[in-house]
């Protein structure tokens, strides 16, 4: 696979079942319950149940607006821009938006078949993204630009890298999420 660039604002936008929340599916890998992972931005200015969907993963990270909560079983859990959660799969996990619009950043996976992480970079680093066999690589750019594999990104851009390992640069003031995908063996 090559690396593949998505401008993410140019992506076909999904309503949800509340009907004032969308939602912007960045990339997906077919798997044995349809899906194995699945990535995409959602706009959210009201109360929205993001339960992770039946025998799924959901790690959940507000990249632009205010300071989030979730309300889980367990009672309401701050969520800090920037900051990835691993979300709850024992009950209903309901999104308190606390501004008007907060874009997340949500990865859904199948923990049968991959283990998924996400984590934030600031710049300016450089780091060598090496993709092995069964590992493989999104970058996502919350703000500012970065460099990944000689493709040049910047907030609301992902890239997905092939195949090959990659240098990525984070340039000075900017700030990506790294979503690393593991197939279990």
């Amino acid at each position: 696979m090559d690396h593949t660039f998505i401008q993410t604002d140019n992506l076909a936008v999904s309503p949800l079942e509340d009907g004032d929340t969308s939602t912007r599916e960045i990339a997906s890998q077919p798997g044995p319950k349809g899906v194995t992972w699945r990535f995409c931005v959602t706009d959210i200015n009201t109360p929205l149940t993001l339960t992770p969907p039946p025998g799924f993963a959901r790690i959940l990270t507000v990249v632009d607006g205010y300071t989030f909560g979730v309300k889980t079983a367990k009672g309401h859990q701050p969520i800090d821009c920037c900051t990835a959660v691993k979300l709850p799969d024992d009950g209903p996990v309901v999104a308190e938006p606390n501004s008007a619009t907060t874009r997340v950043f949500l990865v859904d996976y199948d923990p049968d078949v991959v283990s998924t992480t996400v984590r934030r970079l600031n710049g300016p680093i450089e780091r060598n993204l090496i993709t092995l066999g069964h590992s493989s690589y999104a970058v996502y750019g919350v703000m500012g630009s970065f460099t990944l594999a000689g493709r040049r990104g910047d907030d609301r851009s992902c890239i997905l890298l092939g195949a090959q390992p990659a240098p990525l640069v984070v340039e000075e003031g900017s700030m990506v999420l790294v979503v690393r995908i593991d197939t279990l063996t």
